[in-house]
């Protein structure tokens, strides 16, 4: 299976590549992108959702897999959510994890207190993400670096 892929245009996007069984997939998981999968599940009758609130909770498989899916979409729309929580294996769950977070990290802003920066505190810890996802063993996903485009057609 070949996933068609949306050349990154927007230098200000940060991403991630990380492996699947399907070949290398570009995440990119800003705000945007939460807002555009809220807004696709009530659509679909989800009345409940809060996604921002999900990314600083603990990080078990079904998180990952759903915020793989949504990180996936800017780049492989054509990508359904189905078929993306089945690129995500005991093999790269880990890596998977990692670069979520990463992504999401390099695209929140620091929270400013007086004249000096704070980590995000919304952000889990790699520490947290690491010990929730068994990424002690797996390799990095490259570096977070720039990109664009985004669709969440269900």
């Amino acid at each position: 299976m070949s996933i068609p892929v949306i050349i990154p245009t927007d230098p200000t996007l940060p991403t991630v590549t990380v492996p699947t069984s399907i070949g290398d997939i570009i995440l990119c998981l800003d705000f945007e992108a939460l807002a555009e999968a809220e807004a696709a599940l009530i659509k679909s009758g989800h009345e409940d959702v809060n996604l921002l609130q999900s990314l600083s909770m603990n990080f078990p498989v079904f998180r990952v897999r759903m915020f793989f899916a949504i990180a996936a979409r800017r780049f492989q729309p054509e990508l359904n959510y189905d078929e993306a929580c089945k690129l995500v294996s005991l093999q790269n769950i880990g890596i998977i994890a990692d670069g979520i977070l990463a992504v999401w990290q390099a695209s929140t802003p620091p929270v400013v207190e007086g004249d000096e920066a704070v980590k995000n505190p919304s952000v889990p810890s790699d520490d947290s993400a690491a010990s929730n996802a068994g990424s002690g063993s797996s390799p990095q996903p490259e570096a977070v670096s720039a990109s664009g485009g985004t669709n969440f057609a269900g």
